[in-house]
């Protein structure tokens, strides 16, 4: 039997009360919200519509930018195939606006390292978009389908997490280590296995680098739909992928439990 988290809603807070907003992002005041986009494998026949991701292509083929994983900028659907619409931002009156500027002088020069499969290399890929604009880029990415490198899921690709933070080799360390899996372990007892290993390997790495903080990154839903959801983000989430919702609950208990955020 696997541990159960606390699964009703307990993330929830007032503060996410909103709606779904057109955002214009020619404004300056918009630019540094991940308005950029880079597929995996560049096509130059897959031309953008004009405008709707700005810097692109281009950006993305002189290598200024990291490529986004997964589907990247496509929504794949029964009937076609489209570019994401970056148009669109949940808004709030009591939420507090992204701030890329003040994310960077909060960072205040620390590296960053995150690990895990496509969908940490996405979230890699817009802290990338968005901050580097504002002067952050001592960020790096890890491809490791499941952390600990063993065959849970179809795919397996990567080294174990800990690989990049226990070689002799390594010249210097990042200041924050962030982690995230899930989508390609299929099993629930070997998702519990393998978060059960990495917090022994986070109290490990303690013993040795107490220096470098562990932060602890949820799932992010897959997938896409014909167009914003009239209903809360999370309220939507958990219908599209409850399951992950149990996963994150449970695994976020694990983690506190051990003090990583």
């Amino acid at each position: 039997a696997h541990p159960k988290g606390n699964t009703a809603r307990h993330c929830v807070t007032p503060e996410l009360v909103g709606e779904w907003t057109s955002v214009d992002r020619s404004l300056p005041e918009n630019k540094l919200a991940a308005n950029m986009c880079c597929p995996p494998e560049f096509d130059a026949s897959l031309n953008a519509p004009a405008g709707s991701v700005p810097g692109w292509p281009g950006a993305c083929l002189a290598g200024d930018y990291p490529r986004v994983g997964g589907h990247a900028c496509q929504c794949v659907l029964p009937d076609n195939a489209k570019y994401l619409d970056n148009t669109l931002e949940w808004r709030s009156p009591n939420l507090e606006e992204f701030d890329a500027n003040k994310t960077c002088s909060l960072l205040d020069g620390r590296s960053v390292l995150v690990v895990g499969d496509s969908t940490a290399q996405q979230a890699y890929a817009t802290m990338v978009y968005s901050l580097r604009p504002a002067g952050c880029d001592h960020f790096q990415f890890l491809h490791a389908d499941t952390l600990v490198h063993k065959h849970f899921g179809v795919l397996n690709r990567g080294d174990h997490w800990m690989q990049p933070l226990s070689s002799p080799e390594q010249a210097s360390y990042p200041d924050v280590v962030i982690l995230s899996v899930g989508a390609h372990i299929q099993r629930e007892e070997d998702y519990y296995t393998v978060i059960g290993d990495v917090a022994r390997d986070i109290v490990a790495l303690r013993k040795t680098h107490p220096e470098i903080t562990v932060v602890w990154k949820t799932q992010a839903p897959g997938g896409c739909t014909k167009g914003a959801s009239s209903e809360h983000p999370l309220d939507a989430g958990a219908k599209q992928s409850g399951r992950l919702f149990e996963r994150d609950g449970a695994t976020i208990d694990s983690m506190r439990m051990i003090g990583v955020p």
